[in-house]
């Protein structure tokens, strides 16, 4: 039941090898972390927070992947939510399918917001379906064209964390992922000081 820091952007990490991955430790009271806000230079308080996993073709995931244990019951840290904003909701899609055994994933929040399910219990996506779907904070995941209630949207006040929980993973190491590529993206409002920039 490992965590993997698989997250882009935050303080700089050394290591020896001078990999991208794992990335800094999230931890929702590091002071680091308190003050990263949104590269938002064209000036909306609205923004897509996105994290594109391409295990065929991403080099610096294949390597952690290669390198590291990653097995069912375990979190992917994937995006950081900047504190000062509402979450919206969640886009996610397998735009190509993992082709390598069973695989599911559930998401979720580190502060514990679900997508799929109610809080804690969002429901595992089925990882070998090429699929897209919405779900608001601790929503049922919205697959066709409809309407999904913003009445969940959660109050973002301190850092938090887009994870991917894996369910079942059937196939050890890379190949269990095989080509698999996956589309997270969240949906907020900044709520903070958004600097105006004129061009």
């Amino acid at each position: 039941m490992a965590t993997h820091q698989l997250w882009e952007g935050g303080p700089a990490v050394s290591n020896y090898q001078r990999t991208q991955f794992p990335s800094y430790t999230f931890l929702n009271s590091d002071a680091k972390l308190q003050n990263i806000d949104l590269a938002q230079h064209y000036g909306t308080p609205y923004a897509m927070l996105r994290r594109v996993l391409d295990f065929k073709n991403d080099h610096a995931l294949r390597n952690y992947v290669n390198n590291n244990t990653i097995a069912a019951t375990d979190t992917l840290n994937l995006v950081f939510i900047p504190r000062g904003c509402l979450l919206l909701g969640a886009y996610f899609e397998v735009e190509r399918a993992a082709d390598g055994g069973a695989i599911t994933a559930s998401l979720a929040t580190a502060s514990g917001a679900a997508f799929g399910g109610a809080a804690g219990a969002g429901v595992a996506v089925d990882l070998t379906v090429a699929a897209g779907r919405f779900a608001a904070p601790n929503g049922a995941w919205v697959t066709a064209n409809g309407p999904m209630s913003l009445a969940t949207a959660q109050a973002i006040l301190v850092p938090d964390m887009a994870q991917l929980v894996l369910a079942t993973k059937a196939t050890a190491g890379l190949a269990g992922f095989g080509n698999l590529r996956l589309n997270y993206t969240l949906m907020i409002a900044q709520a903070r000081e958004n600097i105006a920039v004129n061009f």
